[in-house]
């Protein structure tokens, strides 16, 4: 079986089964989701002479900063998962979990990057018309990035990306000037 189907039969399982206690999941496994670019966790996950049992303990560990990792729900999740050598699924079963979670309540988050500033209104009329192009209930948050020149909104829960380069756009109406000359 494919990774990604396993990882959404765990989701869906989560999801059905602690309908309530989902957000409490998805913060947990968002500190999972933050550390899986970490080299010694991807060690430790993917190391065949580590014991499952093992490597639960050190991710139980690892969540203990979190006061909601300390639900029994949530650490016979994790050692279900161990004991299944699925850990290294955590970060895709987090994503799906997310998904549904997200498209239940139908409010969906996205980052606004730009080079100036934007001020709460701009922000405010970009969720509005955007919130309506794509038929869902969306709340953006802006982020100063000064190393792109332009605007990009990045809906991670949608998989979409937009992107307004201020290059592009006068690349393509240079184009443009010139198959008119």
């Amino acid at each position: 079986m494919r990774s990604d189907v396993i990882a959404k039969k765990y989701a869906k399982s989560v999801y059905d089964t602690y309908s309530g206690k989902v957000e409490d999941f998805l913060e947990v496994l968002n500190i999972i989701n933050t550390a899986k670019n970490n080299k010694d966790y991807q060690d430790a996950i993917n190391n065949p002479f580590i014991k499952s049992a093992d490597k639960a303990e050190f991710i139980l560990a690892l969540l203990a900063t979190n006061k909601k990792s300390e639900d029994k729900k949530i650490s016979n999740f994790i050692k279900l998962v161990s004991k299944n050598n699925k850990l290294s699924l955590l970060p895709s079963i987090y994503t799906y979990l997310n998904l549904a979670y997200v498209s239940d309540i139908a409010k969906y988050e996205g980052k606004v990057f730009a080079s100036e500033k934007m001020d709460k209104k701009e922000i405010d009329n970009l969720s509005k018309l955007l919130s309506k192009k794509i038929s869902k209930n969306l709340v953006l948050e802006y982020e100063d990035d000064i190393s792109f020149n332009g605007i990009k909104v990045d809906i991670e829960q949608l998989g979409l990306e937009l992107v307004f380069s201020k290059n592009a756009i006068k690349n393509k109406l240079s184009n443009h000037i010139l198959k008119a000359i």
